[in-house]
């Protein structure tokens, strides 16, 4: 599941850097939050299950690093057994700072 995770989010946050993410799930504003947004945000939800033949969604939320998001690294939290896990893809490979 994690490694699908991790393909997937590879995959969509290369996407967006590279060929233009998806203009219907670009944030603009955040409630609270008043001004421009210092960065690139986009949300959405993906469609899963093909495989599994059990229907659902993946919400997903890609923020571009404010520096230089061709270039920096990805980061993706995700809480897993009661625990936060960081891992970032940098060069083509994801680590992880629990490992």
């Amino acid at each position: 599941m994690l490694y699908s995770l991790r393909k997937l989010l590879t995959v969509l946050s290369m996407g967006a850097l590279s060929y233009g993410a998806i203009e219907s799930d670009r944030v603009t504003s955040l409630p609270g939050y008043n001004g421009e947004l210092p960065s690139t945000h986009y949300s959405g939800l993906i469609p899963v299950g093909e495989i599994s033949g059990v229907p659902g969604h993946l919400h997903y939320w890609l923020i571009e690093s404010e520096n230089d998001p061709k270039n920096d690294p990805i980061v993706m939290v995700e809480w897993r057994s009661r625990k936060f896990i960081i891992d970032w893809f940098v060069n083509g490979k994801w680590s992880n700072c629990n490992q």
